[in-house]
């Protein structure tokens, strides 16, 4: 739930060569490690890939599936990414008070990069497929 460097990577390799020597579809063969950070491309075989980059892939489903009528499905996907965001990823509003110090706080850097990448992977999807 950290940084890749900090995460016990390598006792993952075990778990590997047991999948490689399996009869698995090497299509659908890949590992994965979640990490809110990473300076490589690749430890021990496992490729990181950021709690940001799911949340936006997170929302962008949901919005699929509201776009289907699945709005159920998609309220449990926006709830799982709404606890991600705010106990992972700490985007929250730091204030507590009035609606003016709380809109202010809304507008921390992090927060406002973090739903612009998603407005530009929606605009960019509903172009292709939503």
């Amino acid at each position: 739930m950290g940084e890749a460097e900090s995460a016990d990577t390598q006792k993952g390799t075990g778990y590997c060569q047991s999948m490689d020597i399996g009869q698995h579809d090497a299509r659908f063969k890949k590992y994965v490690i979640l990490v809110l950070d990473a300076a490589d491309e690749e430890y021990y075989g496992f490729k990181p890939r950021l709690w940001t980059d799911v949340c936006v892939e997170l929302r962008l489903i949901a919005a699929k599936l509201c776009k289907r009528g699945e709005h159920l499905r998609a309220a449990m996907i926006l709830a799982f990414t709404a606890a991600v965001e705010q106990n992972l990823l700490k985007l929250r509003p730091l204030a507590r008070g009035s609606v003016d110090e709380v809109a202010a706080a809304l507008t921390l850097p992090p927060i406002t990069d973090h739903l612009t990448r998603f407005l530009e992977a929606f605009e960019y999807g509903k172009k292709d497929c939503l």
